[in-house]
């Protein structure tokens, strides 16, 4: 497989296609030297409720995930939001029907896209991009339950309850040290949530709606900032390291 992705390079080339995406369906390790990128389903948590990302978390500083198992006719923005957030470039698949144009996705859903672009146009490409993925750095945020039943030889197994956040969030480290989170409430009313700084020193606080700076303030080692939430939303707060004058 390796020789044939090579060639097929060396093709595109030949043919002087200067403009192309090499990918396959999920990633192997000698593949990431090879590859602009892979096809991953991290969060399919109706088949497999088990599942943890791990490859998606160690492979993230040297190649980039795109699709997730998302549809343009999800009713909810949660699998558009983890995808996002989770550090893959977004792509939606049309299964059975005819792609159709962004302007045909629920409004929700566009709008978080608008969201998202404006971001990756600025300030977050670091992050979500080329950015080291770090632990979730909000705790207690709103959960809900969901019970989970996976169909397996035409039967289904007995029931599993998952406790699934109301918020998707992640943390993201650029290589100048700064840090990036990023979250997206599914709530229908505003949330009020406090971040902790990450680590010791002093830090910048700035807060984002999209790609729009919304404020900024000093923060002090060990005090969490707070952080408002509008729902349906992409938010991040970027900690900068506040460097001696």
């Amino acid at each position: 497989m390796v020789q044939a992705f090579n060639e097929i390079k060396a093709e595109a080339s030949r043919r002087g296609a200067k403009h192309f995406l090499l990918t396959k369906e999920y990633d192997a390790e000698l593949f990431n030297m090879i590859l602009h990128g892979y096809q991953n389903r991290n969060f399919h948590d109706s088949v497999i409720p088990q599942l943890v990302p791990l490859v998606q978390y160690l492979n993230h500083e040297y190649i980039p995930v795109i699709f997730g198992w998302v549809t343009a006719t999800d009713k909810s923005i949660r699998s558009l939001a983890a995808m996002c957030v989770y550090g893959q470039v977004p792509c939606l698949a049309f299964w059975g029907a005819p792609a159709e144009p962004v302007d045909a996705l629920p409004e929700d859903a566009a709008a978080f896209l608008d969201d998202y672009f404006a971001a990756m146009a600025g300030h977050a490409k670091r992050y979500l991009l080329y950015g080291k993925m770090l632990r979730p750095m909000v705790s207690d945020v709103p959960e809900v339950t969901k019970e989970q039943r996976r169909w397996k030889r035409q039967v289904f197994d007995p029931p599993r309850l998952l406790r699934l956040p109301l918020v998707i969030q992640s943390a993201w480290e650029d290589e100048e040290g700064d840090v990036g989170v990023f979250a997206v409430s599914l709530l229908t009313e505003e949330l009020r949530i406090a971040c902790p700084a990450p680590g010791d020193g002093l830090w910048r606080a700035t807060y984002y709606v999209g790609g729009t700076k919304a404020a900024a303030h000093d923060v002090e080692p060990g005090v969490a900032a707070g952080w408002t939430l509008a729902p349906g939303r992409l938010h991040s707060l970027v900690f900068s390291r506040r460097r001696p004058e």
